[in-house]
């Protein structure tokens, strides 16, 4: 599934921000999570806003 540069930028804010002990598998749980939402949702690629509301954080990466 594709995805904007937005949402992978945030995505790998994300990852960076887990224990490094952790980060591959909380990598795959969250790409598997929004990709899920969005082919729910009938789109064709995860998008920033979408991404965003699914974790609940802005689009400038700041936590909710």
């Amino acid at each position: 599934m594709q995805w904007d540069s937005e949402a992978l930028q945030m995505l790998e804010e994300m990852i960076e921000a887990e224990p490094v002990l952790v980060r591959i598998s909380a990598a795959k749980r969250m790409r598997d999570r929004a990709e899920r939402d969005a082919r729910e949702a009938g789109c064709s690629s995860v998008d920033v806003a979408r991404f965003a509301g699914l974790f609940d954080r802005s689009k400038t990466g700041v936590t909710a």
